[in-house]
Order: C-alpha cells, then structure tokens, then sequence
C-alpha cells in the first residue's frame, strides 16, 4: 500500500478516493475479445482449472 501512494506522488497524480468503507461483492464484470477469450480458455484446460479459477490466479499474481 505505501508503495502506491509513493508512485501517486512521485508522479504527481492525486490519490484514488478512499475505499475504507465500501463493500465489495467479489464480483465484477470483465469484457474481453473474442481471442482473449479462447486463449484464456485453452489455457485453464491445459492446467486443468476452470476458466473462473485460471482468471482468479492470474489476477491474484497481477495485483
């Protein structure tokens, strides 16, 4: 989190609003291309997981 906040000031961006009180459901809507969408397909069959479960990883890493 402080990692953040310096790279807001650093690049003299203000900071995002606050998001201490809100509630999030644990879902959200991601549109994607039509080949994004096969290719994220293919590959959670080939690690054997649903497309839901390969997408939750590899964002997990992302963040």
């Amino acid at each position: 989190m402080e990692e953040a906040v310096e790279l807001y000031r650093t690049d003299g961006k203000p900071l995002p609003p606050a998001t201490v009180n809100k509630n999030y459901s644990g879902r959200f809507v991601l549109r994607v291309g039509k080949e994004l969408h096969q290719a994220l397909a293919i590959r959670a069959l080939r690690e054997g997981e649903s497309l839901n479960s390969y997408c939750q990883k590899t964002l997990k890493k992302a963040a």
